[in-house]
């Protein structure tokens, strides 16, 4: 991904877990020298490359409300794919699936109910 120098906010900021490159991304550059950090073999995942394909479009594009959205949401799914994104505060991790008694279980866990 090549330098972008578009300081455009993201629709909202997006925070990282703190042991990561950054813990805070607020605009269009943040976001792209977040992904330029990354080791190749995360950045090279499909869902940073389409994270970086829609901040080049907002970098060409800098008035483009609908692209900084799509920018932004894009940049949060691949945070939340890497378990990178906090939310509210929040660290959310992806993991076991949430069942309807409210827990979760690992593969093949049996309930004590």
């Amino acid at each position: 991904m090549a330098a972008l120098f578009n300081h455009s906010p993201l629709t909202r900021p997006l925070s990282v877990r703190p042991d990561m490159l950054a813990t805070d991304i607020r605009t269009v550059s943040d976001a792209a020298l977040f992904i330029r950090r990354l080791p190749k073999e995360v950045g090279s995942r499909l869902h940073w490359t389409l994270a970086g394909a829609a901040l080049e479009a907002t970098d060409r594009h800098p008035y483009d409300e609908n692209l900084l959205q799509i920018s932004t949401l894009a940049m949060e799914n691949a945070l939340a794919n890497e378990n990178m994104l906090v939310t509210g505060g929040v660290f959310m991790q992806t993991g076991p699936a949430q069942y309807a008694h409210g827990g979760a279980r690992e593969p093949g866990e049996t309930s004590n109910k």
